[in-house]
Parts: structure tokens; sequence; C-alpha cells
């Protein structure tokens, strides 16, 4: 509907005209009234509407002079003008103005009606032109932002010119946001995800957006450098797109001279988008600087020590040492570059061996067959702390199931933990409450399951850290506080019955042989 104010000092027309009329039937909508010339200016300023019928003859201001105001920075406007009196100075002053009708009072219905499908007509072809003006205005401009963002030193041609100087009084700096949906449908979510972005920033006059293969980017005028502000924009995101099907990343804000910048950070970031959460827009924090360089050299993660070294965690029932493995993995996994497939084909190899090899010291428990079928969920994952995530909650069913209680179990757990904390202050007594045992049987059947005593167990791995230790040149009273001696003369003793010298000789001696 196009919007029309109606201007005349008698109430009766005013409100004949906005009831006489079936506007709505012509394409037109009546949004206001005005009672003289200088309210009608005042409520044009306000709505800027496409038609005004106007008196003449009015107090304050007449209507010749309110067109003739209007027209000074306002050539769009349609106006009819309304007379008493078929005066010829002011009909050739309304021609000057532009005007498309004048009418005579009384009002001839008919004859108005000619005029607003006159009218009707003009609005909707200039309507036309301007979408038109505005599409091309929009590709023109898109293809400069797509243009910087690809090239670091593009020339700015008679084409480019004038849309660059526009964009650069618009704002001072930009940043590059870098949309891309995740769904397998990509061809199809690329259009609805163009077209929720322009909701979202092109329309609210936030940023301009453009298409970069099958990612969208938004040429952001607004700055979303702060951590809160970023969080904001996935939210904005979310809601706006409606699911949670796309990756984010957004590079640095710079004048518009250097977009290709902040566009090169963003994409970089995209392309590794699958080392990330999901729920985040991704920025320079989370780039990594050996990202930016291209190499064919390729490191290759061994993860076959890996799986050696989660059983033992395993049969130790170490869920900590589990969980800081899958971390370590995961960490070497993004310094080597690996792809998201080859993440995925190293988990699933992982997983699988390492099942494999639990399976063969477990007598292929039922519980642990189950949990070894669930390899091929790796492939669905869409990061990888999902994987990360997976691996340690079937890792957590996996120790509840090895986690029997039985006493190899807790026997297994105590040497693990002398070896951890061998220089601390264990005692069978602590560790007998610790296991819910008492400590007279908790050290027999240490003893049956070593064949040491606990006492003389906990001294051999001390000694063995302190041969160690004095290997590489520390000082016996150094070695004797580090390795839990709290007394040099009683670690001495200890040192000789075990290595059948002293600490002083056996560091000499180790200096001679090296």
């Amino acid at each position: 509907m196009f919007e029309v104010i109606i201007v005349d000092d008698e109430p009766m027309i005013r409100e004949g005209l906005r009831t006489l009329i079936a506007w709505e039937t012509y394409g037109f909508k009546v949004i206001n009234i005005a009672q003289n010339g200088r309210e009608g200016f005042e409520k044009h300023q306000e709505y800027k509407p496409d038609l005004m019928i106007v008196d003449v003859r009015m107090p304050e201001m007449d209507g010749i002079t309110l067109i003739e105001k209007i027209r000074k920075d306002n050539r769009h406007t349609h106006f009819i003008i309304l007379s008493g009196h078929a005066d010829f100075t002011y009909a050739q002053r309304a021609m000057g103005c532009h005007v498309d009708g004048y009418l005579l009072k009384p009002l001839d219905e008919d004859e108005l009606i000619l005029y607003l499908q006159m009218i009707y007509n003009k609005l909707a072809d200039e309507k036309k032109l301007k979408q038109l003006a505005a599409e091309e205005k929009n590709q023109q401009r898109e293809k400069l932002i797509t243009a910087l963002c690809q090239e670091n030193d593009v020339s700015l041609n008679k084409e480019f010119l004038p849309m660059y100087e526009e964009l650069s009084h618009v704002q001072r700096n930009f940043q590059v946001l870098l949309l891309k949906v995740t769904s397998p449908a990509a061809h199809s979510d690329i259009s609805f995800l163009k077209q929720k972005a322009k909701e979202l920033f092109e329309y609210t006059e936030k940023g301009y957006v453009f298409t970069n293969n099958y990612e969208i980017g938004v040429l952001l005028r607004q700055s979303y450098t702060s951590k809160h502000a970023k969080e904001n924009l996935y939210e904005e995101l979310k809601a706006g797109i409606g699911n949670e099907t796309f990756f984010a990343a957004i590079g640095e804000q710079v004048p518009l001279s250097h977009i290709y910048q902040s566009f090169q950070t963003a994409s970089t970031l995209l392309t590794h988008h699958y080392y990330f959460d999901k729920e985040m827009v991704m920025d320079k924090s989370n780039l990594s600087d050996q990202w930016m360089i291209e190499t064919d050299e390729k490191t290759i993660v061994a993860i076959e020590s890996y799986v050696s070294r989660l059983q033992y965690a395993f049969e130790s029932i170490n869920s900590k040492t589990a969980e800081k493995m899958i971390d370590e993995l995961a960490e070497e996994m993004v310094h080597c570059r690996m792809t998201e497939m080859e993440i995925k084909k190293g988990c699933i190899q992982l997983y699988t061996n390492l099942l494999n090899k639990l399976l063969l010291s477990n007598k292929n428990n039922p519980s642990l067959t189950a949990i070894h079928a669930r390899a091929a969920e790796i492939y669905d994952l869409p990061t990888l702390p999902s994987v990360k995530q997976f691996l340690l909650k079937r890792f957590s069913e996996i120790i509840g199931v090895l986690d029997n209680g039985n006493t190899d179990t807790q026997i297994k757990k105590m040497i693990d933990l002398i070896h951890k904390h061998y220089n601390k202050n264990l005692r069978l007594e602590t560790l007998a409450e610790v296991f819910n045992y008492n400590s007279a049987y908790l050290g027999k059947l240490f003893k049956n399951y070593t064949g040491e005593y606990f006492n003389t167990y906990l001294d051999k791995v001390r000694i063995d850290i302190g041969k160690q230790l004095l290997q590489k040149g520390s000082k016996v009273y150094e070695v004797a506080d580090q390795i839990g001696y709290a007394n040099v003369d009683y670690f001495h003793r200890k040192f000789k019955k075990y290595v059948g010298t002293s600490p002083s000789a056996y560091r000499n001696q180790c200096g001679k042989i090296s």
C-alpha cells in the first residue's frame, strides 16, 4: 500500500475524503491528516508519504507554498491539489512544482479515482526502478567486497572506486565474519543462510552480506572485538538462523583497505573449524601462527604409542591418566594439522586397537564388546572436542567395567599410586584406610601380588629413582630429599642395602663411566 496524507483546513473535507474513497481498493492507505500547510509540512517530514492531497487556501501556510517548500529537497512525493477556485496563477505555480493533478471543489469522486489510478501506476513503476537500482548497487558492492577479500591489492578502477569511496565514508573500520553450514545439504542451505544473514545484518544496517564459494561472508560495520560482543554475536546468529548447523569465524577489525587480512584470518579459522567447539565465534585468539604457513611436510602421530599407554592406564584403573592422554593426543593432532578425516581415522584406530587389547586380557567381556561396537560413531561427530567427549565417556565406561573391586585391581591402584607419589610420606596404614582394608590384610595381599613387602617395594622404587638422579650428577642430600627420605643417613643405609655401595660412590662411579 502506498501512503497518503490529506491536508485541508475544512474538517468536513478532510474526514469526507478519508471515508469517501475506498483507498485500499486503489492501493493506498490514508496514514494521517493535517489542517494547514505548516502542519502538513511537519507531517510530511515525519512520515514521508507517497502522496499528499492538498487544499490551496489554508491559514498559516497555503497549499502551493507547502508544496514548494517540500520540493526543495524532495522530488518523489506526489501531489493532488484541491481548490475552490480555478485561479490561473495557482495552477501555474502548481505546474511548476510538478503536481500530478488539480481538482476543483466540490470534489468529483470519479475524477479523483482516475488520478489515484494514474499515480498508483507511476508509484509502482518508480518502486520497481528503485528495487532494480538497489539490486544493482548491492551486486556492485558485493563484487567489490569479494574482490577486496580475495586480493591484497585490488585496482580501484572506475567500476570499483565510487562504491569503495561510499563504503569508506560509511565506516572507518570493518571486520569480516564468515559462516559455513555444516549439514549435508550445503547447496540449498547456503541460500537459506545468506537470506538469514541479510535479515540479521544488512536490513539492520550492521553489515553487508556476500558469498564466498560455499561460505557466507558479512562485512561488519559494528565492532565485535570483545569477548562479550562475540558471545552476543553467537547468540544472535543462533537465534536468527534458527538452529546450530553453522560454524562462525571473525577476522580483525581493520580499515577497508586491509580487509584482505581480516578475511584471511576468518578463512583460515574456518578451514580448521573441526578443532573447535561449534557454540562459539572463532577469532584470532584461536588462530595458530603455524596454520598461516603453507607446507607439504606432514608429521605423523604415533597412535600405537597412545594405545599402549592407555592400556596401562586402564589396567591400573587410572582414569585421570587416561583423560590426560586424550588431551595430549588431541593437542598433538592439532599441532600436526591433521584433517578432519585423518583425526577421525586416527581416533577410530586408537579406539578399536585399545578395545581389542582389553578384550584379549579380559576374556571377551560382553560389556567391553558393546563399547567396542560404538567405534563407528566417531565418524558422525562434528568437531574434535565432541570426539574427545565421546572418547572420555566411553573410557569412563571401560573403567567402570574393569574396576570390579577385586583385590588385583586394588593392588594395581596401589602400585600406580606408589610410582606417582614415591616422594610423599606413604604409609600402608594410610592406604589401607583409603582402600577400605585392614592394614595387615592389605599388606599380605600386596606381598602376594608383588612378592615384596609394602615398605620394601616403596624403598626399591625410591632407590631406582635416586640412582637416576645420581647418574645425572645430583648431590646426595638433594636426592634424599627429592625421593622422600627426610634423613640423609637413613638414605645412605637404604641405598647401601639395595645397591651394595654408598650413594656418593655410586655417583662417582657413574661420573667416571660417563
